[in-house]
């Protein structure tokens, strides 16, 4: 009884190990994602938006997604908030 209390409780320590990788991971593509986009797109780099409160606001929402089409669904919403972006070359 005692081994399977142990071995119970050393799968549930990897499980928790794992889970907390892809929390890492999470936060670490948050943080990527969000740097590029607050100093590359000209609608922050004319102070548009406020992208530091976008930050905050995003956190929790980034850390806690449960899986890639959550985390993908929580990125869409994030390129929403920046608008488009006018590629089009103009003449002179």
């Amino acid at each position: 009884m005692i081994k399977k209390i142990l071995l119970f409780s050393l799968l549930l320590s990897f499980h928790q190990s794992f889970s907390l990788t892809d929390t890492n991971k999470n936060i670490e593509l948050f943080g990527r994602i969000w740097g590029m986009v607050k100093f590359y797109h000209p609608k922050i780099q004319k102070n548009k938006l406020d992208w530091d409160s976008i930050f905050f606001f995003f956190f929790d929402a980034f850390k806690n997604s449960a899986d890639d089409t959550h985390f993908n669904f929580l990125l869409k919403g994030l390129c929403d908030i920046t608008g488009y972006i006018d590629t089009t070359i103009k003449p002179y």
